[in-house]
Order: structure tokens, then C-alpha cells, then sequence
């Protein structure tokens, strides 16, 4: 709490603002300010991000975790290996990139200054505006599209977009994925995922660990009950992207400790919009994230299946989600102890859980095999 005090009084002092001025721009009173930087209160998760978002720095920086104030712009120009565009929904026009796509499109960076997505993207132009408010409304989504390189060529690829605030300003970041010279779509996933969770990680910093987590707990049980290596591998790579769909939801619905009924039926639609985020990706991957809520006995969503309607690796991943997220702190509460954590698969062997998925767990953590979760 010291550090974001600290750390949020000196970026006030840099944009030569009074704590009156601050307060009278974010639609605070001047007394919350001031008690965030004396200390005696700290803001919600949303507030937080508020805030990093006025001042145009990582949440990291804002509380005092870094002295790097990587923007989320940065994170999307200067981490990635793949083509990144930003681009403003209103007119199409290609505001910011990195260097990677300049060396994709094959544009010298005066010109794709002054290019426009209506002229890369091959479909129709009434077509593409109606897909950048379908992003708009409905936030991350994929597409398959036909992109002009500075060439001629036209080139399928698969685009990640969603929209992101950089300057107060909304505009749509797209991850550019050409698949053309692989066949490999677990790898192909792979890349996007890396995507993905880099902005994941910078939105909910306190689930940073979450995916590595669930993936080395899965895998665990899955060598445990000798699964085939194409079912471990398919576990593995949606285990690593499971809840990426949570950038669909509103921000402050992950640090509440309870939810309205409205509320928790927002939440139940994460599976399906996992499964729309990467099905022209990888189908089964797409449907093991969809089906990993899902319980034996009807009780789970989005489908409500049962026992074998439900694949073997959503089965494994479901009791990996349940086994890590419990063991992991979160803003509204503490971690629960490993016993507990256990009991809960105990109480429900059999009746929600794979009775041999939860027996491979609960072996694997008298073996000690979980204890870094511990840590």
C-alpha cells in the first residue's frame, strides 16, 4: 500500500496536478486521493486500473512493483515476435505498428503511416467496418482474412483483435497470424496464446501464475493416467489458455467475492467466447476450453453435459482449475490450505469430478508433486 502511495503521488506531481485537479478529472472527491496517497485506503482492482490508464503506465509501475512504466501500447508493439497493428475503429486508419509487421506487409514506416486497414483487408469495405464494431461490442475475437502485402500477394491469415484504451482514446489492436508455412495448429495456437496472455497478465496481474499453474498440474495427473500423448498435448495447450476469455468480462467481476444472479451468468459465458476466441485455430482445443466448467453430473455450463459427453482432457482440466485456483490468493480472499483444497475434490469424487482424475490428484499431492503451489 506504501509503494502505490508513494508511486501515485509522484505521477501526480509529474502531471503538475493538485490532488483537487486529479480527483475532479477521474470523478473522485479530493478526500479519496488523498487518503490513497496517505496510505489509509487502497483503491479496487478497477480503480487501479483507472488510474494506470490516466497516466498511461503498467499497473505494475502504478504500484510500485517496477520502475518501468510499459504502457499496455508497449506491451503490444514491443514484445511480439508477429505482426501488431493499432488501429482507430472510426476510420481504419493504421495509427501505430511494429516493426515486425513493417517487415510482413512490406511497407517502409512513412507509408504505413498512411495506410488504412480498409486497404490490407481484402473483403469488403462495409464488411470490415461492420467486423471492428462487432469487436467493439463484443471485445477480443478471431477472423479469418485476406491481407494485401505491399507485393500484391494476398495472404489468409487469422487476426486476434479487441479493443484496448491507449491516449483516452478506444481503438482495436490486431495480432497478425499467418499459418501459411505451418500445418502444426498446436503450434499456431501456441503463438496466439503468447498474444494473449501477455495482455492477460498486464490486466490481472494477481493470475499471472494461474495458467503455468493449471498446465503443470494437468499434465501431471494426465502422465499419471497414462493419457495418449495427443490428449496430453491438446490438455497442455488449452490448459495455457483456459480463461484468456476473461478479457471478455468486465474487470472489477475477478475481484469480488460474491456475484449478484446477473453477475454470474456474465461469467458462464467465458467458456463460450474461449471457444469463438480460438476454434479457427484448433477446434478441440477450442472445445476443451468450452467444456472445462462443465460437470458429470449436469450441474456445470455452458451445455450442461454429463459424465461422456464430456471430453477426457476437459475432465482433467477441471479439477487442475479447480485444485490451482484455490490454491491461489485472490484479491477478495487468502489461499485455501492444500487440505482443504483436497477435501473439496473429495466431497465431490464422483458426482462433479472424474473419480480417477481427483484419485491421480490427490496421489500426486501425497507424493508432494504440488508443493509449489505452496510457495
Amino acid at each position: 500500500m506504501q509503494r502505490f502511495a508513494k508511486r501515485l503521488k509522484t505521477l501526480r506531481k509529474e502531471h503538475n496536478f493538485t490532488q483537487k485537479n486529479l480527483a475532479d478529472i477521474l470523478g473522485y472527491a479530493r478526500t479519496t486521493i488523498a487518503n490513497y496517497e496517505q496510505a489509509a485506503r487502497f483503491p479496487p482492482i478497477d480503480t487501479l486500473f483507472e488510474i494506470a490508464n490516466f497516466f498511461d503506465v503498467s499497473l505494475d509501475y502504478l504500484l510500485g512493483r517496477t520502475k518501468i512504466k510499459n504502457t499496455l501500447q508497449d506491451i503490444l508493439l514491443n514484445n511480439f515476435n508477429i505482426p501488431i497493428l493499432i488501429i482507430d475503429p472510426q476510420n481504419g486508419k493504421i495509427i501505430d505498428f511494429n516493426d515486425t509487421a513493417l517487415n510482413y506487409y512490406g511497407y517502409s514506416q512513412k507509408e504505413m503511416f498512411h495506410k488504412n486497414i480498409l486497404e490490407i483487408n481484402q473483403l469488403d469495405q462495409y464488411i470490415i467496418s461492420q467486423k471492428m464494431k462487432q469487436v467493439l461490442a463484443k471485445k477480443e475475437m478471431t477472423f479469418s482474412f485476406p491481407h494485401k502485402l505491399a507485393s500484391g500477394e494476398v495472404r489468409n491469415v487469422i487476426v486476434f483483435s479487441g479493443p484496448v484504451r491507449i491516449d483516452k482514446k478506444t481503438v482495436l489492436y490486431s495480432a497478425v497470424l499467418d499459418f501459411t508455412q505451418s500445418d502444426h495448429s498446436i503450434h499456431n495456437t501456441n503463438q496466439a496464446a503468447h498474444v494473449f496472455l501477455s495482455i492477460f497478465n498486464s490486466k490481472f496481474p494477481f493470475l499471472k501464475d494461474h495458467h503455468d499453474n493449471v498446465v503443470k498440474v494437468a499434465t501431471s495427473i494426465a502422465y499419471h493416467l497414462n493419457l495418449a500423448k495427443k490428449e496430453i498435448d491438446l490438455l497442455a495447450a488449452s490448459a495455457r489458455i483456459h480463461d484468456i476469455s476473461f478479457l471478455h468480462l468486465p474487470t472489477e467481476l475477478l475481484s469480488k467475492p460474491s456475484f449478484t444472479e446477473h453477475e454470474y451468468n456474465i461469467i458462464k459465458e467465458h467458456p463460450g467466447y474461449g471457444y469463438e476466441l480460438f476454434n479457427n485455430l484448433n477446434e478441440n482445443i477450442a472445445q476443451i476450453i468450452e467444456q472445462h466448467h462443465e460437470r458429470l453430473d449436469g450441474s456445470g455450463y455452458p451445455d450442461r453435459l454429463k459424465d461422456e459427453q464430456i471430453r477426457i482432457e476437459a475432465r482433467v482440466l477441471a479439477v487442475a482449475d479447480v485444485f490451482a485456483a484455490m490454491n491461489n490468493k485472490r484479491p477478495y480472499r487468502d489461499r485455501f490450505n492444500m487440505e482443504a483444497v483436497c477435501q473439496e475434490l473429495i466431497d465431490y469424487r464422483g458426482s462433479k469430478y472424474d473419480q480417477n482424475v481427483v484419485d491421480a490428484c490427490l496421489q500426486l499431492v501425497a507424493q508432494g508433486k504440488f508443493d509449489f503451489l505452496k510457495d
